[in-house]
């Protein structure tokens, strides 16, 4: 499946305008996340995200889709949950075949791969989430354990050929809500870096993975 979402900031009272304008409260959940990387941060470098959710292991990696500097930033990836699919991608995006031990390395679990390929945690958060759901839209509303705070409006496509309309109804759906869709914001695991690992962070705003943003 393809992602494509719009992080934002929550406006004031926005519980309200969602439940008046019909969307259906889904449930909250406590989410703890773990994102790894490389020792030097071939992952992140690249705007791959490999994260651990729970017991769940998920791998965000960027499209082909080139972003647009001079237009408002909207998140585009493709998310992998099989864990098989995960380990393939992997071994590929690292270049690591060879680097397995004895049989091949997509033929081990992913923990075992994780191991192998020396990958360590580079974040680790937690985050309490409220879900609400209209048509083909999910909205989640996150507050972190460090204190940042942002929405996430979102639309999964099963082409990369429909993220573009995604895209629009996206931009539609803010307008409608009010919700401010000009102004970019980091996600939840940038802010976290920018606490934690100012460095990569500033590298990665440099290379337009991140925005700069103000917690």
């Amino acid at each position: 499946m393809f992602e494509v979402e719009k992080k934002f900031k929550i406006p004031a009272d926005f519980t309200r305008v969602l439940l008046e304008q019909g969307w259906k409260y889904l449930k909250e959940v406590h989410l703890i996340d773990v994102y790894f990387d490389t020792e030097n941060y071939q992952l992140t470098r690249s705007d791959y995200w490999l994260r651990k959710r729970g017991t769940k292991w998920q791998f965000k990696c960027p499209t082909q889709q080139q972003k647009d500097p001079n237009s408002v930033t909207i998140d585009r990836y493709e998310e992998l949950e099989d864990e098989k699919t995960i380990c393939e991608r992997l071994a590929f995006v690292l270049n690591a075949e060879s680097r397995a031990e004895s049989s091949s390395i997509i033929d081990k679990s992913i923990d075992n791969v994780v191991e192998i390929l020396g990958l360590k945690p580079i974040a680790e958060f937690e985050s309490f989430r409220t879900k609400y759901r209209l048509d083909m839209f999910t909205i989640d509303l996150d507050k972190t354990n460090f204190g940042y705070e942002l929405g996430e409006i979102e639309i999964m496509c099963e082409k990369t050929s429909d993220m573009e309309q995604a895209t629009g109804k996206i931009f539609d759906m803010a307008g409608k809500l009010g919700v401010d869709i000009h102004n970019d914001v980091t996600g939840k695991v940038g802010i976290y870096l920018k606490l934690n690992n100012r460095a990569l962070y500033d590298e990665l705003v440099a290379k337009g993975i991140f925005v700069a943003e103000t917690p």
